[in-house]
């Protein structure tokens, strides 16, 4: 089981040293209270200044703002820290882009957005989110992530253009992004919601401790593959492992992971190949074959007797 304050602390941890670092380089601030700190923490991270189309290799803790743009490489890590305590941590081979950050401490309102073009971020959204007309938000191609006072992950698959997002802390909202009319799906602790592009949310699933690991694996080099779909998503067309069917629709042997290791077993000889089948006409009963036959040969040989010679069947 996930142990949820170790969780949140590791988070406040990492905003409490970004915030530290974020004194110590003033000097180098471009932007007051409108801005957040970025931190490399593994591999190549690059920031391109008020676009996407200059980047430039970041070595130590940075100020960023509106509307910056953050990657990481193949092997690269990061996190970016506001001013109120918020982080985003990313993962390797993730692009985010600061959209939105206002801070009004005088009519206690405060909004960050900020858009998920690829990869995977684990958020942290600070209490002052929870104070009305304030909002956190975490766009995706797909989709739009709302939270108040929140952790979550959340993962944007370019390749196969779907958004997941698991809830550690908390709950979130979700909206498709093909528009405001579509329904707001509420996501609690343990419960992932994935978004295909150009479609509504699925259905909320929860999961076990194994399925949010391997989430949170993915911020530090798993793939989205080693995610499993929420059920009527890509790779279960039949829905068959659907809560509401319960099975109805397929055995659990039928399903295809144990299919699978049925075969795996049998490759590796513990599982013996079935026996060869004789053809059905020779499986059936003596009192079958007999009652199969024409009329007149029937009544020639009752049930239980054996045509004798003489008997002549054509077809």
């Amino acid at each position: 089981m996930v142990t949820r304050r170790s969780a949140g602390g590791r988070a406040a941890l990492l905003a409490a040293s970004l915030l530290a670092l974020l004194a110590a380089a003033a000097g180098r601030a471009r932007a007051d209270a409108e801005g957040a700190m970025l931190k490399p923490l593994a591999g190549v991270v690059e920031v391109s200044r008020g676009g996407p189309d200059q980047w430039e290799e970041l070595a130590e803790v940075d100020q960023v703002s509106a509307p910056d743009h953050v990657r990481t490489g193949a092997d690269g890590r990061a996190a970016v820290a506001l001013i109120d305590g918020s982080t985003i941590e990313l993962g390797p081979d993730s692009h985010l882009s600061i959209e939105r950050l206002e801070y009004e401490s005088a009519a206690k309102r405060n909004i960050a957005v900020f858009r998920l073009k690829r990869g995977v971020a684990r958020v942290a959204a600070g209490e002052r989110y929870a104070v009305a007309r304030s909002r956190f938000e975490i766009e995706t191609p797909s989709a739009v992530i709302s939270s108040q006072a929140a952790e979550y992950v959340v993962l944007y698959d370019e390749a196969e253009q779907f958004t997941d997002a698991l809830v550690l802390q908390q709950q979130i909202e979700v909206v498709a992004a093909i528009g405001v009319i579509g329904p707001r799906t509420t996501v609690g602790v343990d419960e992932v919601v994935r978004v295909e592009r150009g479609k509504f949310p699925s259905a909320t699933r929860r999961l076990d401790a194994d399925g949010v690991k391997r989430y949170l694996a993915m911020l530090h080099g798993g793939t989205a593959a080693e995610v499993v779909a929420p059920a009527g998503a890509p790779g279960d067309r039949l829905v068959s492992v659907h809560p509401a069917l319960g099975g109805k629709v397929l055995r659990p042997e039928d399903l295809p992971e144990a299919v699978s290791a049925q075969v795996s077993e049998r490759e590796a000889g513990r599982v013996a190949a079935p026996a060869p089948q004789w053809p059905l006409g020779e499986r059936l009963s003596l009192e079958v074959r007999v009652h199969e036959q024409p009329i007149p040969e029937f009544l020639a040989a009752p049930p239980g007797e054996v045509p004798s010679a003489g008997v002549d069947v054509e077809f």
